[in-house]
């Protein structure tokens, strides 16, 4: 019988207690072998490293008890083939049932498309085949081009790739983003040596399971990164421990959050790459960051605010886009927890209208309706939460036409003027902002001259929705943006229990 050691463990000896460790794969066995049996074990895989004929004959009971143990735990094999490929060494070593593994691979039928000669002679050099059968697809993209749902694509950018199963633009889009991201000057020599081999790794993986959360593997000059993809990036952990800074927004604040979003290898993230649709900046100061294809604008009448506005928000939006249950983020503890209870009341709040309001907003409402000569009236509309501390601002027009709508927000003079620079920037750039009708009339309030501090309105919400079992679980990336001073969570009704 002709065996030969496998390479997917690491054995370890513990003399002070007799224990054999084995690291393999993802695994730790540990098993108690006393110090003169480990050293037949080591005699045992040195004797067959190379691969060699197993003879019995005048070996010791010690030598036929280790050797069953090595065939038991999978550290030696019979070959499948004397001149193995690589895609065979790799399979034997990553996978326990490898024969099982092999045999899906080379009766799975491939088509290689556009891929250079080296790359589809590698492919073809390794097993895989291109006979009748359900084909799967195997797409070599370079820089731009188009991928189908469910092709295994390798894009090549600048000597950069990335490996991924394509379902949507969105996949395409994020992986372009990511290698685009850490060129080094010029075309990446490491890269194209190995990229054909990790391509055939990757595809195995696939191969094997194809309905395992999907990643993007991008290879680097460096080495290799794994990224999460658009599925997992809503992935949350239940049980997490904040470190709430309450930090006071400022410059450095704005730039901690740049920073973060801008390097961060999950997300194909960018800011302020300019909107053609947005050119006029007159009076307001507007702040675009993209998550992937989701692009959330925010406009102020200060550059800060809008800054600060769309870095915490823009997460929030994004994370929506995909899994609308209840996504939170905030720098603030008291609004971050208000804003993910409210939902949870349950109920649709008093329409009331604000009036008269302070003479800086009047003369603001009097520079938009200077803009406009469909608009000759505005007013301020509160949906109110939770009595009037918590609420939801709409703008709307001498007709009743919505002009903005906000969230649901607790600091009214910061949402009011956000709104007047909001509706500003867009009769300013020529941009719709009719946005349905708000039908009905509403008791009017004078403006507040006070307001509750967060931090009275969180008691007191508290103490509405004891009887409602709420979980809030943190963003799988939280460690990522926490000592910025962002909080990001998803909000849910718990088990009653």
């Amino acid at each position: 019988m002709f065996l030969k050691t496998r390479t997917n463990f690491f054995p370890s000896f513990d003399e002070s207690s007799d224990v054999l460790h084995i690291q393999k794969n993802d695994t730790l066995q540990k098993v108690r072998m006393e110090k003169g049996l480990y050293e037949e074990f080591l005699g045992i895989l040195g004797e067959f490293n190379g691969g060699s004929s197993a003879d019995l004959d005048g070996k010791s009971t010690d030598y036929k008890r280790v050797l069953k143990f090595c065939l038991n735990q999978g550290l030696l094999d019979q070959p499948l083939h004397d001149n193995e490929p690589f895609l065979l060494r790799y399979v034997e070593n990553a996978y326990d049932d490898y024969r099982a593994v092999w045999d899906k691979i080379v009766s799975t039928p491939v088509d290689v498309i556009d891929a250079p000669p080296s790359i589809s002679r590698l492919l073809n050099e390794n097993g895989l085949q291109t006979g009748e059968g359900e084909k799967r697809t195997i797409r070599w993209i370079d820089g731009d081009g188009h991928a189908d749902p469910g092709d295994f694509v390798i894009l090549h950018d600048n000597g950069h790739h990335a490996f991924f199963i394509h379902e949507n633009e969105r996949d395409l889009h994020l992986a372009k983003g990511l290698v685009q991201r850490e060129r080094s000057g010029g075309p990446l020599e490491l890269g194209r040596r190995v990229a054909g081999v990790r391509a055939l790794a990757e595809w195995v993986k696939y191969i094997v399971d194809p309905h395992r959360k999907k990643l993007v593997h991008v290879l680097y000059d460096t080495g290799e990164s794994a990224v999460m993809g658009k599925a997992d990036v809503t992935s949350t952990f239940p049980l997490y421990e904040r470190t709430f800074l309450d930090v006071d927004p400022d410059l450095s604040f704005i730039q901690k959050l740049e920073g973060r979003w801008t390097s961060f290898h999950s997300l194909d993230v960018s800011i302020n790459e300019g909107d053609p649709e947005f050119p006029v900046h007159l009076h307001v100061a507007p702040y675009e960051i993209r998550f992937q294809d989701f692009t959330h604008r925010s406009i102020d009448y200060e550059y800060k605010d809008a800054a600060i506005h769309a870095l915490t928000r823009g997460i929030e939006g994004y994370l929506g886009s995909i899994d609308n249950s209840g996504w939170v983020a905030d720098y603030s503890k008291e609004r971050f927890y208000i804003r993910g209870m409210i939902p949870f009341l349950g109920k649709t709040g008093e329409f009331v209208e604000l009036a008269p309001l302070p003479a800086r907003y009047e003369e603001r409402i009097g520079l938009i309706l200077a803009q406009t000569d469909s608009i000759n009236k505005i007013a301020v509309i509160l949906e109110t939460l939770f009595r009037e501390d918590v609420f939801v601002l709409y703008l709307v027009d001498q007709d009743r036409r919505v002009l903005y709508k906000g969230t649901a927000e607790i600091e009214l003079g910061r949402e009011l003027s956000r709104a007047l620079a909001w509706v500003t920037g867009h009769l300013l750039n020529g941009l719709e902002v009719i946005e349905g009708t708000l039908e009905g009339s509403f008791r009017a309030i004078p403006f507040p001259l006070e307001q509750k501090t967060p931090s009275d309105i969180h008691e007191e919400l508290t103490r509405e929705l004891s009887d409602i079992p709420i979980t809030e679980s943190a963003w799988i990336y939280q460690g990522d943006v926490e000592d910025a001073g962002l909080y990001v969570g998803k909000f849910e009704r718990g088990d009653a229990g």
